[in-house]
C-alpha cells in the first residue's frame, strides 16, 4: 500500500492544508493529488537535519517562510508581570490561564529568555503529550539544545543541555538535573496521589 502523500496549501492557489487534505480524503486516498498542493522536497541545513529526521514538520507553505510563533499582547503582559513578582522577591509564580490561551508558548519564551541569559531551565510535564508540546514550541523558536528526561524517547541523548524537559514520573527514578528555573506544566497535578 502506498503512503499518504502530505499536502500543503500553496499561498498562491488560496487553498489551505486543511482544504487539501479534505479533498485528498474524498479522493480515497488514492495517491490523487494536484501538483499544486505537493510537498516539494526541501533541504534542511545541516545542523538540524537530524532533528527534522526525528521531527519532521507535518505542513509549510511553499511560498512562505515560516517564522517562530509571536506573542499576544495578553501573553507579553503575563511574561512582564511574572518578571516584576520575580523581581519584587517571590519566588514561585502559579500562571492559569484557559484552553488554548498558549501557556506553552509562554513557557518556551520564558526559556528562551532564561537560556538567552545563560539560565538552566528544568520543564516537568506529567504526560508525553506535554512533553512532545514543549518540544515542538522550542524548535519553533529554533531552541535545538535540550534534553528530554523520558524513558525510551529519542531526544533523550543530552544530559548536560540547558533546557531539560522532563516526565515527572521518569525523573523521580533518576537524579535531578541542575536549573536556575523550573517549569511545572499541569501544577495542579502536584497535589496529587502519584
Amino acid at each position: 500500500r502506498a503512503a499518504m502523500p502530505i499536502v500543503v496549501g500553496n499561498a498562491d492557489s488560496g487553498i489551505s492544508p486543511a482544504a487539501a487534505a479534505n479533498r485528498l480524503r474524498r479522493n480515497g486516498g488514492n495517491g490523487k493529488r494536484r501538483r499544486s498542493h505537493a510537498l516539494p522536497p526541501v533541504e534542511h541545513p545541516p545542523e538540524i537535519k537530524a532533528e527534522f529526521d526525528l521531527f519532521p514538520p507535518c505542513y509549510a507553505l511553499r511560498s512562505k517562510v515560516m517564522t517562530a510563533p509571536t506573542l499576544r499582547q495578553y501573553q507579553t503582559d503575563t511574561i512582564a508581570e511574572a518578571r516584576t513578582m520575580m523581581a519584587q522577591g517571590k519566588k514561585a509564580i502559579c500562571l492559569v490561564a484557559p484552553t488554548g490561551a498558549g501557556k506553552t508558548l509562554i513557557a518556551a519564551h520564558v526559556i528562551q529568555s532564561a537560556v538567552a541569559k545563560g539560565k538552566r531551565v528544568l520543564f516537568l510535564a506529567h504526560r508525553r503529550e506535554l512533553i512532545e508540546q514543549c518540544a515542538a514550541k522550542l524548535r519553533d523558536l529554533a531552541i535545538w539544545n535540550y534534553n528530554v528526561v523520558l524513558s525510551g524517547h529519542p531526544q533523550s541523548r543530552n544530559p548536560d543541555a540547558p533546557v531539560q524537559i522532563a516526565s515527572i514520573q521518569t525523573l523521580l527514578r533518576r537524579e535531578y538535573p541542575p536549573a536556575d528555573l523550573v517549569i511545572i506544566d499541569e501544577s495542579h497535578h502536584i497535589c496529587g496521589g502519584q
